[in-house]
């Protein structure tokens, strides 16, 4: 991160903007706090400097960090019942503190072990997927080739980072050098698009509700020129919405999108190529495609089958 010097790394309402020095400067501070023999840390995930700092410092110092919802007020709990963690970073008394636990984690540790993330599937308990710091970094740097991101770009991130699609924009733009904006505005507010023009977004990414909210709260009557592109995952587009949204951003000389990923591949793994309303169609089979393929993605100790089994050129698949 020194790299990037003085160039704004994370912007929050309201506030200096921490620069990729400073945050290279509080992420070593915390990562020594956190001591070299690798830990399992717990992270409550709520979107401020705290908890993006202690998700890089427990990657900084090669531990294991899991990212725990902080809208779910059993979940930290559960997961600390269920799997011990030697240190919690959490909000105590309107103030944050990663705090040491006196117990020991259940299990040693793999050694390319480096996130959890939680995932609930079908079963509406979470669950726990492994992932390695090279396939968070690989998936990071392929999202920085496709999307063309660099230093110039800023994401408006309006999803959790402790789901893997908000967590890999927050990496994405981290590995670019980029800066990440968290609105105080969600989608759904009419202030929303004013928010991002005054911020100089470059581009927003959400779910398909993102963009029913953002349409209902009248995002496209707004001129924002600094937007380049916009990306949706995390499930099936009404395709008029989709096209409603891949007209107005080509209007406007920017780009719409479609994505398909997987918690258990580590964020997005497929796009479709932005270009014509026959791409509008091929993502709406994105899903089940993805599922028959040869492509193999590795994660911590385990591998899995998915990719994308092209039949048109508008299909990309992705690491």
């Amino acid at each position: 991160m020194d790299e990037h010097g003085d160039h704004p790394a994370l912007i929050f309402p309201d506030r200096t903007p921490i620069t990729y020095r400073d945050l290279a400067r509080r992420v070593t501070s915390l990562a020594a706090e956190f001591g070299p023999e690798k830990k399992l840390v717990a992270v409550a995930a709520e979107p401020t400097e705290h908890a993006v700092i202690s998700y890089l410092a427990a990657l900084h110092g090669k531990h294991v960090v899991a990212l725990i919802p902080p809208c779910n007020a059993s979940a930290l709990d559960d997961f600390v019942a269920d799997y011990s963690p030697e240190i919690i970073c959490r909000r105590v008394d309107a103030r944050w503190c990663c705090r040491a636990e006196a117990g020991e984690s259940n299990g040693a540790l793999h050694p390319d072990l480096a996130v959890l993330l939680g995932t609930s599937g079908s079963t509406g308990k979470s669950r726990y997927v492994r992932l390695s710091a090279a396939a968070i970094e690989a998936n990071a740097a392929a999202i920085v080739s496709y999307l063309e991101l660099d230093h110039r770009d800023r994401a408006a991130l309006i999803l959790p980072f402790h789901y893997s699609y908000g967590l890999s924009v927050l990496n994405s733009h981290l590995e670019a050098g980029a800066s990440t904006y968290f609105p105080k505005h969600g989608a759904s507010h009419t202030d929303f698009a004013q928010e991002i023009r005054e911020a100089s977004c470059t581009n927003v990414s959400g779910v398909p509700y993102s963009f029913e909210m953002m349409d209902h709260a009248g995002f496209r009557r707004h001129d924002l020129p600094t937007l380049r592109f916009m990306t949706v995952a995390g499930g099936r587009m009404q395709q008029a919405l989709a096209e409603t949204f891949r007209r107005h951003l080509a209007d406007k000389s920017a780009r719409f999108f479609m994505m398909y990923g997987q918690t258990e591949a580590t964020a997005r793994i497929a796009y479709v190529l932005p270009t014509s309303s026959r791409a509008i169609w091929a993502a709406s089979a994105l899903p089940s495609r993805a599922a028959n393929s040869g492509w193999l993605m590795k994660t911590a100790g385990q591998s899995k089958k998915m990719a994308s089994r092209a039949n048109s050129s508008t299909e990309v698949p992705m690491l």
